[in-house]
């Protein structure tokens, strides 16, 4: 044999991990495609040159002084500074790469328990793939960071019992709240892993009597005050922010607002015949083929009983599961949020042996999906489309634009009307 051969041999693994490692560079390399880009480009500029966050609408001539929450400014403030001085783009979409590694390779597979390095890529693949219609140059996806750090830092005070990793959850949301307004999400994962540990402690009886929830009490007391304490701080740092307490409105207004769940593509329901999410639904009917062949075997869902097998998922995970599968569901730009909930609990409750294969069937499906899917955008869904109409499709919509539903009543339509 010779050394060469050998050399091969002996590094297969290494070359294997090597070569999944460049797959997924290879596709998390993305140009700036956001159309959004632009203006929030410009609003860095703003805020760098200025030193100041804008709190008007800066780019109406009509309505200058219209109040506006800038939701990303911290964010908007870093693409201004790396394209400035990166090369234009290049350096945002290397940095975005990075971002995507960390969050798929090493946080994600980590949370799966998974150590194997051929595991771990087939498990950042898979989530990658699922999630990919919506991977970019976009703060969204440090929404994706801050989600799995939440849960990272849950992990390790649950492993090691040291209150540091959970105090490090209000500067997680100080900087989450100043870079991107989904960070709402994590309270959602937090409190529900708060709320599952807290109440597993729970006597059986401690709904019956009242001695017996009173001890429980006392006995979780210390927990309980850690707990609160935590999501207080957590809360009221979010409130460190340029527009304090109406952050918080205008996301409320954001998820409420019936015309951005009509008309703005990302905030739509996750329709089955949506072409960005062909790869999604792949991975979620693959997610349940396995899930539900595993109950099969267990004949248990959520607390198994004796002699019938071992439970699937608890019903801590049972409860995220369909919270953010609902979420998804009803709108697109939650489907990542799903991907990085369920695969963790796919991976743990399923051997490594029998995971590999899926995974793999899955990561090859999206990569023939993807490669079917033409990277030109149709007519329909071009930038280009005030251009190349005839008559303006934006002008073609005005009168039911003007319905007053869709905007908060301090909104000036009267140009809309008036067109």
């Amino acid at each position: 044999m010779s050394a060469t051969k050998h050399f091969f041999i002996q590094h297969n693994t290494v070359f294997r991990v090597a070569f999944l490692i460049l797959i997924f560079f290879l596709f998390a390399y993305r140009p700036v495609n956001d159309p959004d880009f632009g203006w929030h480009l410009q609003s860095g500029k703003t805020v760098i040159e200025t030193r100041l966050v804008p709190k008007q609408d800066i780019f109406s001539y009509t309505m200058p002084d219209y109040p506006w929450v800038e939701q990303e400014y911290l964010s908007d403030a870093i693409y201004y500074v790396l394209y400035r001085f990166g090369n234009g783009t290049l350096l945002l979409s290397l940095l975005y790469v990075l971002v995507g590694f960390f969050i798929f390779v090493l946080l994600l597979p980590r949370l799966c328990g998974c150590s194997n390095w051929e595991d771990r890529m087939l498990i950042a693949l898979s989530a990658f793939f699922a999630s990919r219609p919506f991977f970019g140059v976009r703060s969204q996806v440090l929404g994706w960071l801050g989600f799995l750090l939440v849960w990272f830092l849950w992990t390790k005070y649950q492993e090691v019992h040291e209150k540091k990793w959970l105090w490090l959850l209000p500067l997680l949301f100080f900087a989450w709240a100043n870079l991107h307004p989904s960070f709402p999400v994590g309270f959602v994962l937090l409190g529900i892993l708060m709320f599952f540990d807290i109440t597993g402690a729970f006597p059986d009886a401690s709904f019956v009597s009242f001695d017996s929830f009173r001890a429980w009490f006392w006995k979780q007391k210390e927990k309980l005050i850690l707990f609160a304490s935590v999501v207080i701080v957590s809360l009221a740092v979010t409130l460190i922010n340029p527009f304090g307490y109406r952050l918080y409105m205008d996301i409320v207004y954001a998820v409420t607002n019936q015309f951005n769940r009509e008309f703005i593509a990302e905030w739509t329901p996750s329709a089955i015949n949506a072409q960005n999410l062909v790869v999604f639904y792949v991975y979620l009917f693959s997610f349940f083929f396995i899930v539900f062949n595993q109950v099969g075997r267990s004949r248990s869902w959520g607390g198994g009983e004796a002699g019938k097998g071992e439970e699937i998922f608890s019903f801590r995970d049972t409860t995220l599961l369909l919270l953010f599968l609902a979420s998804a569901l009803s709108s697109q730009r939650l489907v990542p949020f799903f991907v990085l909930v369920s695969l963790p609990m796919l991976y743990r409750k399923t051997s490594s042996h029998k995971l590999i294969f899926p995974a793999l069937a899955f990561v090859l499906a999206g990569v023939m999906l993807l490669g079917g899917i033409s990277s030109s955008r149709q007519k329909e869904n071009s930038l280009l489309n005030d251009v190349i109409y005839e008559t303006p499709r934006a002008t073609i919509d005005l009168p039911y634009w003007g319905n007053q539903k869709y905007f908060f009543v301090d909104v000036p339509t009267g140009a809309f009307d008036y067109i």
